[in-house]
This record gives structure tokens, sequence and C-alpha cells, in this order.
């Protein structure tokens, strides 16, 4: 278990899907996945996360991560394309204090 990678994806931005329920408690969404990151932490799992953009979970997971205090180095697996030559790796906010935390993976 400890060794395992997580993917997280997915989006709570109800302007980005005609959602089919609705969604509802769309901040608790978001509290949730930050939750989420900081259990995962916790429990030992290394994460891949896809973009920093905060119309999707990845950014909520990554500050909860980060925020338990345990993650180690290179626990947060950055995947992201390489387009027209140029890698075009999502920046984490909590990338600036914790670089150390993070790898990037062109795919």
């Amino acid at each position: 278990m400890a060794d395992s990678l997580i993917a997280i994806v997915g989006s709570v931005d109800v302007t980005r899907y005609d959602y089919d329920p609705p969604l509802r408690n769309v901040d608790l969404g978001k509290q949730a996945a930050e939750e989420l990151g900081h259990e995962l932490a916790l429990a030992g799992y290394r994460i891949i996360v896809y973009t920093s953009n905060p119309a999707f979970i990845e950014a909520d997971v990554v500050r909860g991560y980060i925020n338990s205090g345990v993650a180690k180095p290179k626990s947060i697996q950055i995947r992201f394309p390489q387009v027209s030559g140029r890698e075009q790796a999502p920046l984490f906010d909590e990338q600036h204090k914790h670089e150390q935390l993070f790898e990037r993976s062109i795919r």
C-alpha cells in the first residue's frame, strides 16, 4: 500500500458540464477533495495529478496532501503532455515552497 500510486481526476465545477443530476454542495466537494488528499498522504499513498486548473479537483487534493505534513519527496507525480516540442507542465501553488514533493512526467 505505501508505494501505491493513486490517479486523481475530476471536477466539481458546475460551469464545465451540464450535470444530470445537477451537482449540489460544490463547496463541500472541494473541501472533500482536500480532505481526501490529506488522508491519502497519511496512509502513505503517492498521487498522480494532471492539471493545476482550479476547475478540477487536483489542486484541492494536492493542497490537502501537502498540508498533511507527511508528504514524501517525489510523492506527487505530475503527468502532462508535450505539445509542439515544448513541455506544458502545470504549476501548483504549493510547488513554490515544496518542489521536492513533486515529480514531473511527460506523457
